[in-house]
């Protein structure tokens, strides 16, 4: 099955799966393709046991500028209806579009996942960003989550990541104020790992992404990360009793007796099969 389409392009080298947003006339403005190639990509990364690092980026000049909202505005004005039960947006909101996208990477993509943000990120390209496990920004990027300056809300349950990165109290200034900031700004408060030259961009991400996909094994790094989410919302003793259950099953894994015995062998890179 092919993945991905014209504006949402997917490939796999080296074991790194690589997603780019690919409207760069639109500064890789959402559309509705654009989202459901990269929900597709998303699930086609995790069920190939191939891909062991997903990078999300973006052709041109900008990662993300969010939902493409001259689309919205040639569509007219909102028919007027009966407002839906809480059951029934909740529904709608999770089961489609980037709510769907939220969901996903959140609670089930298992894989390192690095957001190499080589541009603009606004709205809800902010929002995909923050649900990455690491941010890696140009120094020429901007990031704004502006939803509320244009009467919109973060559709895309952008807010659940963001408050977990920097705090509630910073991401409600940011979500209030929708300020510009720039890529030293989004370091200062931890929302970026790492700002780089852009010229070294892709160079450093890649670099990462290798190490990741050669050095971790596979099956520990997919615990690690699952254990480190779940902390946020765990307590102590919970943590453990996961933290339990997923020593017991690495354990058995080819890979935990190869990586002591690349470690014993003069430090060898070890060779992890991800069973």
């Amino acid at each position: 099955m092919t993945v991905g389409n014209q504006y949402l392009l997917y490939k796999v080298e080296d074991h790194v799966a690589t997603i780019t947003f690919n409207r760069p006339d639109r500064l890789n403005a959402m559309s509705g393709e654009m989202l459901e190639g990269l929900y597709e990509a998303l699930v086609a990364s995790q069920e190939d046991d191939d891909v062991r690092v997903l990078v999300l980026t973006g052709a041109g000049r900008g990662f993300c500028s969010g939902m493409d909202l001259g689309r919205k505005a040639e569509a007219g004005p909102p028919v007027v209806q009966e407002p839906p039960s809480l059951a029934e947006s909740t529904r709608g909101v999770v089961s489609r579009g980037a709510g769907r996208v939220c969901v996903y990477t959140t609670q089930y993509l298992e894989k390192p996942y690095i957001a190499m943000v080589n541009g603009a990120a606004a709205g809800g390209g902010f929002d995909l960003a923050s649900m990455a496990d690491i941010r890696i920004v140009s120094e020429l990027a901007r990031g704004t989550i502006n939803h509320v300056r244009l009467g919109l809300l973060s559709a895309d349950g952008g807010y659940f990541p963001l408050a977990r990165i920097v705090g509630a109290s910073k991401a409600m200034e940011m979500v209030f104020t929708g300020k510009l900031y720039s890529a030293a700004e989004l370091k200062e408060f931890g929302w970026a790992n790492h700002v780089v030259p852009h010229d070294q961009l892709e160079s450093f991400t890649y670099a990462m992404a290798r190490d990741i996909a050669e050095g971790a094994a596979p099956v520990s790094a997919r615990f690690a990360k699952g254990l480190i989410r779940s902390s946020l919302d765990q307590d102590i003793l919970d943590h453990f009793h996961e933290l339990g259950l997923a020593q017991t099953i690495c354990r058995t894994t080819e890979d935990s007796k190869e990586g002591p015995r690349a470690f014993s062998e003069n430090r060898r890179k070890p060779n992890f099969k991800g069973r």
